[in-house]
């Protein structure tokens, strides 16, 4: 959605470590990561808002995506591929020695990680808000509609720090992807329309 960390969690189809390149967006463009990463390196720089990498997943399972950083205090959330908000955190990686914590079911596809300085909001198209303060695997509003940028509520960034973000996907059940569901969807009203088809000939036929 680390190699340390995180190999004894779950399994990964690859290893790697991105770092990121310039300054990551804090929009919905966000900066392309690519598949088989397991550790994202990046930079908070003074007055920043908040980073946004997109990630591909070759396969579904269950994803943790855990953080850690100079600060101590990272907000975390994940989108899908259009910027539809999945899940916040802010909270869960106490005790565990990370800063923030999101384990969600994901099936294969494109996914978007944000991160920032508490408190980070998401602001959607409409302006809609959704925070990640005090969060614990929080769901976005239902009025929250596709991402269009990341803010620290209250000012941005303070100073400079450093931060990993590391991903592990794990063995989950099988999730077919969105189209796969449409074809199974499509298949049973075929087949239900084929049945009604049948119904329809049996009634002819025995009041002829």
């Amino acid at each position: 959605m680390g190699l340390a960390l995180g190999m004894g969690l779950g399994t990964v189809a690859s290893a790697s470590v991105y770092t990121e390149v310039g300054d990551a967006p804090s929009a919905l463009s966000a900066q392309w990561v690519g598949y088989g990463v397991t550790r994202i390196n990046g930079t908070l720089a003074v007055g920043d808002d908040g980073d946004l990498f997109r990630v591909y997943f070759a396969t579904g399972g269950m994803l943790t995506i855990d953080t850690t950083s100079s600060w101590g205090d990272t907000d975390l959330f994940l989108f899908d591929s259009y910027g539809h908000g999945l899940q916040a955190d802010e909270q869960s990686g106490g005790g565990t020695g990370f800063d923030a914590r999101i384990t969600v079911a994901i099936v294969a596809g494109d996914y978007i990680i944000g991160i920032g300085d508490y408190p980070l909001l998401a602001v959607d198209t409409d302006g809609t808000l959704w925070s990640a303060k005090y969060a614990e695997n929080s769901l976005p509003p239902d009025d929250f509609g596709s991402l269009y940028f990341l803010h620290t509520l209250g000012g941005t960034h303070p100073s400079e720090g450093t931060y990993s973000i590391h991903l592990v996907l794990g063995p989950g059940d099988d999730i077919p992807e969105p189209a796969s569901l449409g074809l199974l969807g499509a298949g049973l009203i075929g087949l239900g329309a084929a049945g009604r088809r049948r119904a329809r000939a049996a009634l002819r036929l025995a009041s002829s």
